[in-house]
């Protein structure tokens, strides 16, 4: 069927490819994209989940005809991984663009240091060029200064002359005052010398001689001020003289005009390199688009395609939509209106469908609640058994058990799978391990127990207290046996995280993974652990296992859906947690988990709860401190806003089941 599937994708414009779990469908796409790749097609990877994605993308690597293409960036996954792996790293956009970027860097970094040696001795010149200008200025400020000395020494002579005159004025004025001061009446008339005459002209030869000696002192002060600046200005030239021909010898100069040649030069040189590294840094920017331009296989989810423009704004030659029964129809239309030849659209209608908040509007009905199969009238064909050639079905199982693949084969396939020596010997290996060694199916009741299930506050989810520990337990077993995988799903999200909690407490979260069946979808473990979680005091099992498997003129129910989920992600061993009396009482006949519990407990291993956990309390899952301190913090686990005491809730509940 493989082989059909791949001729079919590669010669019709639309293939549908149903491949119920562990049918190999990944490992086809893979195949298919391989083909696409080697007729020159640029492919489209997508589904809902990075998990689908992710799974699609490492089988690829694993069958690639060209492995060089891995390394040559043309396998790309763009947006986050949902884990580590080498391969996968290898083909992400991120990892992709520092691989080709790194001999740019290199390059770039190179003219980095080419550009900081070149301002290095542009500093170097500039500096020898302002030494030499300010070097000038200070020969002109000297010859300023010399100028102005010279000025004021001249004035300054002048003074003092002016000095010696009116000192030798005073001394011939002061003798005619003693004279005249000695001399008669008729002297001083007959020769002219009168007293008041002569202090007058001392007290003027006296005043000019102290102003004077004022200028001259002034301009002794300002001499001294000149002088000072002038042997500032000496020593400032002394010093930048020895700098300059300090730096010229490192740089090389001869002279002024030399330093400005070689200045210029190397400014054209800078502005060069500036470009180069500009264009390096351009192509360093413009490598994510081109590496989604150029790629063969592009994988993204849905909504990362509808989010970048990088992404839709270019076309493709082929698309593989993977895990498209959980795919939204309006995402899908948007993203195959990308592509130009082929569409290969690969899932299994049987499984969980697109999740629709929603209700009671028939648009919501009709576009969000419906997968591409029913769309496209693929579901219609196979229920009433007409052919359709755009439908290839895959038929040999490589997962499970046999007796887990009897309990939903004819329900929900026909009675289609098969399943090959080689994993019957498998599985049987795992079966044979605890808990319960030897059976591939187990029915785990709790009906002696009877444990109460209830609802978070402020909640529609449900969790039980003693089958989640119960759940615990049975993993613990199965990881001391030597299982190397273990999954508890549940369909409640808060049973889920109340027994997530319980095994990081323990220390099991490395080999044993608790989830909802949403989550699980397109996963598998060694050992499935199915929490059915429900019982009094509710009148019935939740929504999400009540429904039918599908029928003649009836669609399969997503309660059949969730179930069918739920069993097939067991590859050796299959374990249902179930209050047996309470869903054999509250379920319609019809239901399809009331046919799957009756398929366990005739055809598999019954076994009483109470062999296992006896009581609500088990020491090695709830130790001292988790019976009496640990709490569930009741808001961070998405339960509401308080917090309830786990031994609480086992008292009250054991209380209220008695009465």
């Amino acid at each position: 069927m493989q082989a059909e599937a791949l001729v079919r994708s590669l010669s019709q414009e639309v293939t549908f490819i149903w491949g119920p779990p562990g049918t190999g469908k990944t490992k086809t796409v893979a195949a298919i994209m391989d083909s696409f790749i080697g007729a020159g097609k640029v492919v489209l990877l997508t589904a809902h989940t990075n998990a689908a994605v992710d799974e699609a993308l490492l089988k690829l690597a694993d069958v690639l005809s060209d492995r060089n293409l891995l390394e040559d960036g043309k396998i790309v996954r763009c947006g986050t991984p949902s884990r580590p792996d080498a391969d996968l790293k290898k083909m992400t956009l991120d990892e992709i663009v520092a691989r080709k970027a790194e001999p740019l860097i290199r390059a770039k970094i190179a003219l980095e240091k080419k550009v900081k040696d070149l301002e290095e001795q542009l500093a170097i010149i500039t500096e020898v060029i302002e030494i030499n200008e300010t070097l000038s200025k200070t020969r002109e400020e000297e010859a300023a200064l010399n100028k102005a000395l010279a000025e004021k020494e001249s004035l300054l002579s002048e003074y003092k002359h002016q000095l010696g005159i009116i000192e030798e004025n005073l001394m011939q004025l002061r003798e005619q005052l003693k004279k005249a001061q000695k001399a008669g009446f008729l002297t001083r008339v007959f020769t002219g010398l009168h007293p008041d005459r002569i202090e007058q002209q001392i007290a003027k030869n006296e005043e000019e001689q102290r102003a004077l000696l004022a200028r001259e002192t002034a301009m002794k002060s300002e001499l001294d001020r000149l002088q000072e600046q002038k042997t500032f200005l000496q020593k400032s030239f002394k010093e930048l003289t020895v700098k300059r021909e300090q730096l010229s010898r490192r740089a090389g100069l001869r002279d002024d005009a030399d330093a400005h040649a070689k200045l210029q030069k190397l400014q054209i040189q800078l502005q060069e390199l500036k470009r180069e590294i500009s264009a390096i840094q351009t192509e360093i920017n413009n490598l994510p688009r081109e590496i989604i331009e150029n790629c063969l296989v592009l994988g993204a989810t849905l909504s990362k395609l509808h989010l970048d423009p990088a992404l839709y704004n270019r076309k493709y030659t082929a698309m593989v939509l993977d895990e498209a029964s959980m795919a939204l129809l309006p995402a899908v239309f948007l993203a195959a209106g990308l592509i130009t030849e082929r569409f290969v659209v690969t899932g299994d209608f049987r499984q969980l469908p697109p999740i629709a908040v929603a209700e009671g509007s028939g648009v919501v009905e009709r576009w969000l609640k419906r997968d591409l199969f029913e769309q496209a009238g693929i579901v219609a064909s196979c229920d009433s058994g007409s052919a359709d050639d755009r439908l290839v079905k895959l038929t040999q199982q490589h997962r499970m058990h046999p007796t887990i693949v009897e309990i939903v084969n004819a329900k929900m396939y026909g009675g289609e799978l098969e399943t090959g020596q080689q994993t019957v010997t498998a599985a049987a290996e795992i079966a044979a391990k605890e808990p319960f060694a030897g059976f591939p199916v187990v029915l785990c009741d709790t009906s002696e127990i009877n444990p109460w299930s209830t609802r978070p506050p402020g909640s529609w989810s449900r969790f039980n207290v003693y089958q989640a520990v119960l759940c615990c337990r049975l993993a613990q077993q199965a990881v001391s046996a030597g299982i190397g995988s273990v999954g508890i799903i549940t369909p409640y999200t808060a049973q889920a995280r109340l027994i997530a909690k319980l095994l990081k407490d323990v220390g099991l979260t490395e080999k044993v993974r608790a989830a909802t069946v949403h989550r699980f979808q397109g996963g598998e473990k060694d050992l499935i652990i199915f929490d059915a979680v429900d019982g009094p005091p509710f009148r019935r099992p939740g929504k999400p296992l009540c429904g039918s498997f599908p029928e003649k003129g009836q669609a399969a129910s997503e309660a059949s859906k969730l179930i069918n989920v739920a069993v097939t992600r067991a590859k050796g061993k299959l374990v249902l947690v179930v209050n047996y009396l309470f869903f054999r009482q509250k379920l319609s006949k019809t239901d399809a988990a009331f046919f799957v519990l009756d398929f366990a407990h005739q055809n598999g291993k019954p076994v009483d709860s109470r062999d296992i956990l006896p009581s609500y309390f088990d020491e090695l899952i709830i130790n001292q401190r988790v019976s009496h301190n640990y709490y569930l913090n009741l808001k961070n686990g998405g339960y509401g806003a308080r917090t309830v005491s786990t031994t609480n809730l086992i008292k009250t509940s054991s209380k209220q089941r008695k009465e």
